[in-house]
């Protein structure tokens, strides 16, 4: 629902790119696989056909998601994309783009933001804070962040950004079994990279940073 949010420009949070700049970047990748979930048409091309023949002489329709944007990237705006980004706002991004949910759930959000929106859409707090400690939002908003995917509980503030980075990007691979118990240090600290270039991290952890940072999580 808060990654919904953030399509429709909800909430805004702290991202390396904007939700244009996303789409931007998505549709420019759009002849790519990890991107063949969605069809994306323009007033100059309606996508892919919706009639595919197949090898065996079957016909079958084409009933992928379509986003419609406006044709040069050059002149996109956020208004121009509004109905591209009502679209994106019911495809959830661990569905159909899986490159991409690799950067979207780590998008952090204040406190003051998550709970003003929480408070603007009508929903009740989440008791869940309730049963760890007593938050206090404003202590809340200036020191800690929230993940767009809104973990349980406020993300420790850590020893610094970059294991901070680490350890979000490390568990959301082991949830996703991108990272198993076969996966070698070598594999692991590559796909921990390629999800920390996927939120603009410019400056990457080393391999000793990886292993303190997940020696660190798995002792907590």
């Amino acid at each position: 629902m808060l990654e919904s949010a953030w399509w429709l420009g909800e909430i805004t949070g702290n991202s390396a790119l904007t939700r244009l700049q996303y789409l931007s970047k998505m549709f420019n990748s759009r002849e790519l696989p990890a991107w063949e979930a969605v069809v994306f048409t323009t007033r100059y091309d309606d996508g892919s056909r919706t009639i595919c023949p197949l090898a065996s002489g079957e016909v079958v329709v084409d009933i992928r998601p379509r986003i419609d944007v406006p044709g040069d990237t050059a002149s996109w705006t956020e208004v121009s994309c509004h109905a591209a980004f009502e679209t994106l706002a019911g495809l959830p991004s661990y569905e159909n783009f899986p490159e991409l949910s690799l950067g979207l759930p780590f998008i952090e959000l204040t406190g003051d933001e998550f709970f003003g929106w929480i408070e603007k859409r009508g929903f009740d707090p989440p008791r869940f804070w309730k049963t760890t400690a007593t938050v206090d939002v404003a202590q809340a908003s200036s020191d800690n962040s929230i993940d767009l995917q809104a973990a349980p509980t406020f993300p420790s503030t850590g020893t610094g950004a970059k294991k901070r980075a680490v350890q979000r990007a490390y568990r959301l691979l082991l949830s996703n079994s991108m990272i198993h118990d076969g996966t070698t240090s070598q594999e692991r600290n590559d796909l921990i990279w390629a999800k920390l270039r996927t939120e603009g991290h410019k400056t990457l952890p080393d391999k000793r940073t990886i292993e303190r940072a997940i020696k660190d999580l798995n002792e907590c």
